[in-house]
């Protein structure tokens, strides 16, 4: 079971593909807004504003298993926090979440400064798919899943 329910091979190939590219510990898919409202039109996703661009976390991502211990309570406490991006970028320090405040934040320095606080090598993978960073938990998330799935039909 899954709560994404539009992923497809081509999505997690492509995903896979780009991370082969990097050396690193923490790969993690974004997708921008533009990428994810054209596809699925009115969905309501937490989204970041980097100087790179809007983005909102993607549902697919590796981690290397024998850094799990070194990293399960700061990941646990992201999780906990995914919905709100201010208290995300506090947990990396003032000087983080003053530029993230500032929109000076780049995917680049967050990487960085990901490598400082945890002792990992972190890498964003931008996805061209939609499908990575839409997920259906909650009503108005069914909502357009629905409404999706009927216009494939027609």
């Amino acid at each position: 079971p899954t709560d994404i329910p539009f992923i497809t091979t081509t999505a997690i190939d492509d995903f896979a593909n780009q991370c082969r590219n990097y050396e690193a510990d923490f790969f993690y898919a974004i997708t921008s807004r533009e990428v994810n409202e054209l596809k699925f039109p009115g969905v309501v996703r937490t989204y970041v504003k980097l100087k790179d661009g809007v983005f909102t976390g993607g549902n697919l991502f590796i981690l290397r298993s024998e850094i799990i211990d070194q990293v399960l309570e700061k990941a646990s406490q992201i999780v906990e926090r995914r919905k709100n991006p201010l208290a995300i970028a506090s947990l990396f320090g003032f000087g983080l979440m003053w530029r993230y405040l500032t929109r000076r934040l780049s995917i680049a320095a967050a990487e960085k400064r990901f490598f400082k606080v945890l002792g990992i090598k972190g890498k964003a993978i931008i996805s061209p798919y939609a499908e990575v960073g839409v997920d259906v938990d909650k009503p108005s998330d069914l909502e357009i899943a629905q409404k999706y799935l009927l216009d494939l039909t027609l």
